[in-house]
């Protein structure tokens, strides 16, 4: 209250520069207000002291030290030590690829090459030849982890659901070429990922119904 007296009446002229340019100059900001018991007239303006303190924001550097304090004492640690501890998966997450095979052992790869086609980094390079029963199969299935940006457009795309991204993301190494992925690599992704892909999918379809689903419902 001593400063707010000072900055109006104060003998110093740049101080008194300063409590006029600290006046808010709005008309709702000088308005005064009666109250509901009828007391007299009221100036709202808290004075040109505490305006200033408002232009310097120690008003809301107070306001922000008081809610970190709050959120400290009260909110529980969202800290997770990984790698020991692991968070939970969203069951759309998308990670590092992998080519699946139907149970019998025979590939799902008919190399359409939608994935190649979608793919808008183009990071995927098919080959296809015929099998003996007449079907295709993929001769060469390259993909450039480098070049992929991990929008899952190539597993939306394939028809035969082939090209799957994986609930993995520790697949990190110093080498180039580790990350240059090539069909036997993406085979066993799959086989070493199929009981964790089968239970998001599983978890998907309860947590994301699909359209035939609600109809059904």
């Amino acid at each position: 209250f001593f400063f707010a007296l000072v900055m109006r009446k104060t003998p110093f002229p740049g101080l008194g520069a300063v409590a006029r340019l600290s006046k808010p100059r709005s008309f709702h900001a000088s308005t005064r207000l009666l109250d509901v018991n009828r007391r007299p007239w009221q100036d709202v303006n808290p004075g040109a002291g505490f305006a200033f303190m408002n232009q310097i924001f120690v008003k809301d550097i107070m306001k922000a030290l008081w809610l970190v304090t709050i959120y400290t004492i009260r909110q529980p640690s969202v800290t997770i030590f990984y790698p020991y501890e692991r968070n939970t998966k969203s069951t759309r997450f998308r990670g590092e690829h992998a080519l699946m095979i139907y149970p019998d052992g025979d590939e799902r790869c008919i190399t359409c090459q939608l994935c190649e086609v979608t793919c808008p980094a183009q990071a995927i390079s098919i080959d296809g030849v015929e099998d003996d029963d007449g079907s295709r199969i993929a001769s060469r299935f390259d993909l450039d982890m480098h070049k992929c940006i991990y929008c899952g457009l190539c597993q939306e795309a394939c028809p035969v659901d082939a090209i799957i991204e994986t609930p993995n993301m520790e697949f990190g190494c110093t080498e180039y070429d580790s990350l240059l992925y090539d069909k036997a690599k993406l085979l066993e992704n799959g086989i070493r990922w199929t009981p964790a892909i089968e239970w998001m999918v599983a978890r998907e379809r309860t947590d994301y119904p699909t359209n035939s689903q609600r109809f059904k419902s």
